[in-house]
């Protein structure tokens, strides 16, 4: 019974640590109308807070025409960026060392 338990825990160890791949797919977005206006108020601290934050987000994102790069992760050769653009495009990356 033991050796049974020990051979279950050493497959369930080696398959959680195996790399899991995702792959993207490309969906039709429709780019944000950064023209709509927006108003946001907050009646609390915390409503108050995300008001700010959001502000701020929103004017940074008008101010980039709607071209917003929200994160990038280099993991050895491969890049990987989340990132929000008025129009379809290609991200092209180049890593130097």
């Amino acid at each position: 019974m033991k050796k049974l338990i020990a051979i279950l825990m050493s497959f369930v160890i080696a398959v959680s640590i195996m790399p899991i791949w995702a792959s993207a797919q490309e969906e039709n977005l429709q780019p944000i109308n950064t023209e709509m206006p927006i108003s946001l108020t907050g009646t609390n601290s915390v409503g108050n807070l995300l008001t700010n934050e959001l502000t701020e987000e929103l004017a940074e994102q008008q101010q980039n025409s709607g071209n917003v790069v929200y994160s990038v992760e280099v993991n050895g050769t491969d890049v990987y960026a989340d990132i929000s653009t008025a129009v379809s495009c290609k991200l092209v990356v180049g890593i130097y060392t």
